[in-house]
């Protein structure tokens, strides 16, 4: 074909990752003879019984037999050159984790302070339930069953909407590589772990709290 040089196959080899680690393999690659002066000769890959310093200089005195200038080759291990790629991941990893820490203590705290306030604000309420019949321990029951209801709609749908940024960032951004996915199960049942526990705390002790109230005081107050 024109364009294209006749290639004779020799071997085939095991596939591997040529680039990004969470690019995945990629099996389009193809090993191309080469010489010291070739167009190709851009790296070479050795494989050691140990990746210790002694080992690399031996392997660096190998190399001057070839360039005397030690600057023109530098032996680095493939640990290296994994952690070399994998660092800007990391630290957006870091930074996308401590924006998320911050995000989820703001929610959490913002929670818990408006169930409060929603629960302060129904003392006379409270009182009146109380002076019908109503048990502190029942009263505390009901007002827990309807902010679960209210903290449940709103996990129910920052779960939507975090699965809806989620798929489209996965349809911006695939990643090939089989142990890497974008939607992570734990963040999600932690995530919503913590916000259930907040906003049973931010339930229970305010409407334990204003349970204990005297009914009568409380009515002769809004009086």
């Amino acid at each position: 074909m024109q364009g294209y040089a006749d290639i004779t196959i020799i071997g085939v080899a095991k596939d591997v990752v040529t680039g990004m680690p969470y690019h995945g393999i990629d099996p389009a690659i193809v090993y191309l003879p080469t010489s010291r002066d070739g167009a190709h000769a851009g790296a070479l890959l050795v494989r050691r019984t140990a990746a210790n310093a002694a080992e690399q200089e031996h392997l660096s005195r190998l190399l001057e037999r070839v360039d005397v200038n030690r600057a023109a080759f530098e032996v680095v291990t493939l640990v290296e050159i994994r952690e070399v790629l994998l660092y800007p991941l990391r630290v957006a990893s870091w930074i996308g984790s401590l924006l998320g820490i911050v995000a989820l203590a703001l929610s959490v705290s913002g929670l818990y302070g408006l169930l409060t306030y929603v629960i302060g604000q129904r003392t006379r309420e409270i009182g009146i339930r109380m002076a019908l019949g109503a048990s502190a321990r029942g009263v505390v029951q009901l007002i827990m069953r309807q902010s679960a209801r209210v903290v449940g709609i709103g996990m129910a749908v920052g779960l939507v909407f975090t699965y809806s940024a989620l798929t489209l960032l996965d349809a911006t951004l695939p990643l090939r590589a089989g142990n890497v996915s974008i939607f992570d199960g734990w963040s999600f049942v932690s995530g919503v772990a913590l916000v259930a526990v907040a906003g049973a705390i931010a339930s229970y002790f305010p409407a334990r709290r204003a349970a204990r109230v005297d009914p009568c005081s409380t009515l002769r107050a809004d009086g």
